[in-house]
């Protein structure tokens, strides 16, 4: 559990300036480790919004030293939630004790090491919508449903089982923003992540580990089942006749992804225990296009001198 204290700011929206006022579920850091004999992989995945360059290297060298998994073997991750804490300003404390539970995520699951056996499977889920119409307005910035535009319905998943057949847990892969709150929420939250996990962790115990990897989601938010969600009213605590309706549609859009996840995991009857490992890290250094408006220019030129 990596939840930080009530108090800490949330990140993931520039106009949401105050702090978390509560947690409506847990945050955690939950890893898969795999073996095949020769190479050891760690996967850790976290409901944060994102880590700096420099904080995924301490990781790193932690779990190396905890876990003996080379750095480029492991990659650290997160769900992308915009409720959870803003790294930046939440404290040496905070910061400290979380690249501990990270590393610590990565440990505990190397230690349970069993003889396994590993399968995979493709679904589809369409709780997502392409969220950048090329004709509006204000260019850039103008972020409603365009539901003609691109999307990934693709739901992957990796099921991994002891050689009795009992569950050990999941890895299901999806592409969509996590924003399912709005700006104006202020309880922290694994976001729809959440509500899909808890379809894997219900029907499988918990002993099994259920495990939420996000794909690429750029443009990609939650296909609200009411038009122009940006223009709906947004949840706000002091009163509660907001919030239920957007909550039951999060739990909706995160069932959606959470039973297609389960039912490509129980439809995997190909597992094998014959699967040999392999990692590799480089950095890439992606072109920016030439044609951004102004703002965005000078947004990443910002973010440039930064880095």
């Amino acid at each position: 559990v990596i939840t930080p204290p009530v108090g800490t700011q949330l990140a993931g929206y520039a106009g949401r300036t105050d702090p978390s006022t509560g947690v409506f579920d847990d945050l955690y850091a939950k890893a898969l480790v795999l073996d095949d004999g020769e190479n050891r992989l760690a996967l850790v995945v976290c409901d944060l919004i994102g880590f700096g360059r420099e904080m995924v290297a301490e990781i790193r060298e932690a779990v190396t030293e905890q876990t003996g998994i080379p750095a480029e073997h492991t990659m650290i991750t997160c769900t992308h939630t915009h409720c959870g804490p803003n790294i930046r300003d939440a404290g040496t404390e905070y910061v400290t004790g979380l690249k501990s539970y990270i590393a610590g995520a990565a440990s505990a699951a190397a230690d349970r090491l069993v003889p396994a056996k590993i399968g995979v499977g493709v679904g589809k889920c369409y709780m997502a919508s392409n969220r950048r119409h090329p004709d509006s307005p204000s260019g850039v910035y103008n972020l409603y449903r365009y539901p003609e535009g691109t999307m990934d319905p693709t739901v992957m998943v990796l099921r991994a089982e002891d050689l009795d057949g009992n569950i050990l847990g999941a890895v299901t892969n999806y592409a969509a923003h996590p924003v399912g709150w709005g700006h104006r929420e202020l309880m922290i939250s694994r976001d729809f992540p959440g509500f899909a996990l808890s379809v894997l962790e219900k029907a499988w115990g918990p002993e099994a580990v259920a495990v939420f990897l996000q794909g690429c989601c750029g443009n990609l938010n939650l296909n609200w089942k009411w038009d122009r969600p940006d223009l709906s009213p947004m949840p706000r605590r002091d009163f509660p006749e907001e919030v239920e309706p957007r909550l039951r549609e999060l739990r909706r859009l995160g069932h959606m992804l959470g039973g297609e996840s389960l039912n490509v995991a129980e439809s995997i009857m190909d597992l094998t225990v014959e699967a040999s490992l392999s990692g590799k890290r480089r950095d890439v250094v992606l072109p920016v296009r030439g044609d951004l408006p102004e703002k965005m220019a000078e947004r990443v030129e910002a973010i440039r001198e930064k880095l």
